[in-house]
């Protein structure tokens, strides 16, 4: 699906994915596909979302090769705080919009897991009668 949209909103599949996660904030743009409403956040405002909802702090980052004239992006992704740090790290995408993207679908993989991981934890609890 291909719809033309301001460079600062993140796409059509995220935003769906983002609202499949619980993303329900009010945003400057909504796509009408139909009877299917999607809010189309920036994403700035995806990536604080993510920070404050799983606490997934990430960046995008120029790096630069050993090779002159060889400039490329990356990105970051920190979960939990301390000695439960957990880094997610990757380089080498041609232009600063390319790794921002992949960044975002990084976001919603990570905390798809983290949602499938609580929903594990707590199907395993086990309630012992009191004595």
């Amino acid at each position: 699906m291909y719809y033309r949209y301001p460079k600062e909103f993140i796409g059509y599949d995220e935003a769906l994915e983002m609202q499949k996660l619980g993303f329900y904030e009010e945003c400057m743009c909504i796509l009408r596909n139909g009877l299917i409403e999607v809010d189309m956040p920036t994403f700035q405002q995806a990536f604080r979302w993510f920070r404050r909802r799983f606490k997934l702090d990430s960046y995008v980052y120029r790096t630069d090769s050993s090779s002159e004239n060889s400039l490329y992006w990356g990105y970051m992704i920190q979960y939990g705080y301390r000695e439960k740090e957990k880094r997610f790290n990757c380089k080498s995408f041609a232009t600063y919009e390319i790794a921002e993207v992949a960044c975002l679908k990084s976001l919603i993989s990570l905390a798809k897991d983290l949602e499938e991981d609580e929903d594990k934890s707590e199907k395993s609890l086990v309630v012992l009668p009191k004595n």
